[in-house]
């Protein structure tokens, strides 16, 4: 029987409070062990995959659109619709899932994706049995009589002092406590209103533009990159204090620069955008990435470093930004710490394909031509229409032929 099995403490410690087995096909899935079964064989499955499995059993049968999977699946973490391909991609390989003739996963075009065969849910313990009034009636009037003192004699009487006194000292307590959660509240209202002004809901129509302008851009295509900047550029009319969305459309220059062949106009608008995001969101880890790409770009390459550094700061596993610097050092001749922070970032995230690209290119800055061409093969096994590593490989080994 084949044996999928995450472990996860935080998610474990979770799922034992709302433990479900569910059953379908011939697999079962545990969410208290997290795992899935189908006969006795074991495998490893990465902690995302059974993430996205339990969240399609927990809504089958009904199909989940892609906006959807990545809320629940990757939290408050920005991924684009490509990753979510990738990440079912893997998930139909650990089943035996064939795409061609799914068994499991299916997907309505257009729509999302949803489980095919029916799903079975039961507890793995079953509730206890209430017990009776009577019965409990008469545990309670037990437990009152046993504990209240007899305030007829001398010692029921002291006995109530003492709790008298402890009462009021927990009261005062509860007081305290009470007036210092207030302040704290009161704090953190005022902190939600400032996050509101630059986080704005996932219902706003400027977001939903900011969304759809974020999966062109990373098509990483000349024709979706400016497709990318007009929905970025829609969101900001809608809602001009969304940071978010002038980050993204700083991307979508810098992108145009890099990778296009753009004009000089649009580093300069890369980083008016990126500073306006900064500028509304401090505190945000994507508006620094931009900005770093965008002063690279410019020639800023100190400024680069330090806004990347950043953003790595506010979130250590942003995966943007460690790649990010990997490239960037790798581009001031600086190929071990390059490397450094390659490795780091494919011990993110082992299925990030941008990480191995940039690994290969930073081997191939070092003349080590078989460890490149390994790292671009994987590059494209995990994304097979990644245009950017497509390139870089195809430049890659016409100069290996010329050598």
């Amino acid at each position: 029987m084949l044996h999928l099995k995450v472990i996860n403490e935080n998610y474990l410690k979770d799922q034992q409070t709302r433990h479900r087995i569910y059953s379908f096909a011939d697999l079962e899935l545990d969410t208290r062990s997290c795992e899935v079964k189908r006969a006795d064989q074991l495998i490893s499955l990465p902690i995302l995959s059974f993430n996205l499995l339990l969240v399609l059993l927990e809504n089958a049968p009904s199909t989940q659109s892609q906006e959807k999977l990545i809320e629940l699946v990757w939290k408050d973490n920005i991924v684009g619709d490509e990753t979510l391909k990738q990440r079912i991609k893997l998930v139909r390989k650990s089943l035996d899932d064939d795409a061609q003739s799914p068994r499991y996963i299916g997907v309505v075009r257009g729509r999302g994706y949803h489980l095919i065969p029916s799903v079975k849910v039961e507890f793995s313990q079953p509730l206890p049995k209430p017990k009776p009034k009577a019965e409990l009636r008469s545990e309670l009037e037990y437990a009152f009589h046993d504990r209240v003192p007899n305030l007829s004699t001398a010692e029921g009487l002291r006995i109530w002092k003492r709790m008298s006194m402890g009462l009021s000292t927990l009261i005062l307590i509860l007081i305290s406590v009470l007036y210092i959660l207030n302040s704290r509240l009161d704090q953190q209202e005022q902190g939600l209103k400032t996050l509101v002004s630059t986080q704005p809901s996932e219902l706003s129509q400027a977001y939903h533009y900011f969304l759809k302008g974020r999966d062109y851009y990373l098509r990483y295509r000349v024709e979706d990159n400016q497709i990318a900047i007009q929905l970025y550029q829609h969101a900001l009319s809608l809602d001009p204090n969304l940071a978010l969305a002038h980050a993204g459309l700083a991307d979508a220059y810098s992108q145009g620069v890099y990778q296009f062949g753009a004009n000089d106009d649009w580093k300069t608008q890369a980083l008016h955008s990126a500073e306006d995001a900064v500028r509304l969101a401090p505190e945000n880890e994507v508006t620094h990435k931009a900005l770093g790409l965008a002063q690279y770009l410019n020639g800023q390459l100190k400024e680069a470093i330090a806004s990347n550094l950043q953003a790595v700061k506010i979130k250590p596993k942003y995966l943007q930004a460690n790649t990010n610097l990997a490239f960037i050092y790798r581009e001031m001749g600086q190929l071990q710490k390059a490397l450094e922070w390659n490795f780091r970032t494919i011990s993110i995230d082992p299925f990030y394909a941008p990480g191995y690209l940039h690994l290969a290119q930073s081997y191939q800055a070092q003349g080590k031509n078989e460890l490149a061409k390994g790292n671009f093969v994987k590059a494209l096994e995990l994304k097979p229409d990644y245009q950017l590593a497509i390139d870089a490989y195809s430049r890659f080994l016409k100069v290996s032929r010329s050598l």
